[in-house]
């Protein structure tokens, strides 16, 4: 019974983390036909904005807020390390809680994706 249990455990964490591995393993969008353009043309800039392509002035902020990050900034990449923590941690349990085996296996596997979960609800909330 343990060992089923840990096998449904291991299909459902797979289940679970394909979607975010497989979206690293997906193809390039196709490329621009290089029928009638030159190298030139293919490597340039891709907007016709006109706005975007004129030399004016640019308003840049001066003195020592142009180097602070904004707080939407910083409490982004706070979370995200939090959150990663968390499935590193489950996902370290759960390897582990299938090599140990057993009663004590089992529940080291059932803690390791319960926490993995958790980490990945925060990444994504």
């Amino acid at each position: 019974m343990s060992r089923a249990l840990v096998v449904l455990a291991a299909v459902a964490l797979a289940q679970a983390l394909a979607p975010a591995l497989a979206s690293a393993q997906a193809a390039a969008p196709p490329a621009a036909s290089a029928s009638g353009s030159s190298a030139a043309e293919r490597l340039g800039p891709r907007t016709t904005n006109p706005a975007l392509l004129s030399p004016g002035p640019r308003l840049q902020a001066e003195g020592p807020a142009a180097l602070e990050p904004t707080a939407a900034a910083v409490a982004a990449k706070q979370g995200k390390g939090e959150s990663v923590a968390f499935m590193i941690v489950g996902g370290v349990l759960f390897a582990a809680g299938l090599i140990a085996g057993g009663d004590a296996g089992t529940v080291m596997v059932l803690a390791g994706a319960g926490i993995g979960a958790y980490g990945l609800y925060l990444y994504f909330r």
